[in-house]
This record gives C-alpha cells, structure tokens and sequence, in this order.
C-alpha cells in the first residue's frame, strides 16, 4: 500500500514543531489529520502560571493556531474535548 492509502493523525498543538511534522507527512504523500486537545475547563490554572503548555487561559488561541496552520496545508482538523480531571499539577 502506498502512503496516500494511509491516514495519520497529527496531534497540533499550534506550535512550529507540531505544525512541521504535518506538513512534512503530508508531502510525503500520507493523508493528514490535525488533532489537538482542549483540556481547560476555563476555571482551574496551574499554579504560578496562567498557562501550561497548552493548557490555561491561551489555550484557545493555541487550538485557533493549530486550526489556520490545518487550514493552510489543507487537511482536516478537529479537536477533543477531555472531560474529567486535566489539571497538569496532579
């Protein structure tokens, strides 16, 4: 089978290293998908910080990032929401 039969998911987190590997797997001929994960519930932070990593107060900003650099390569993207306990301090 060749590359453009298979489909990987690239997990986004709207950064330049996340956004370099999709495009690279996609001009390696692979059918790309960006995924990213929203895991603030909009209350909590981590402590001393407004944000970590992708999560905290910018976290949307990120997932809109990760969406324009989708939406630039032109592949599909979608992100999950990840109900229960996210705080990156436990």
């Amino acid at each position: 089978m060749g590359k453009s039969g298979i489909t990987v998911l690239a997990l986004m987190s709207g950064g330049v290293d996340s956004s370099v590997a999709a495009a690279l797997l996609k001009e390696q001929g692979y059918n790309v998908t960006g995924v990213t994960m929203k895991i603030w519930d909009g209350k909590t932070t981590a402590q001393g910080s407004t944000q970590h990593g992708c999560y905290g107060q910018g976290e949307e900003e990120d997932i809109e990032d990760a969406r324009k650099v989708a939406q630039n390569l032109n592949i599909p993207f979608t992100y999950l929401t990840l109900p229960g306990n996210t705080n990156p301090e436990s």
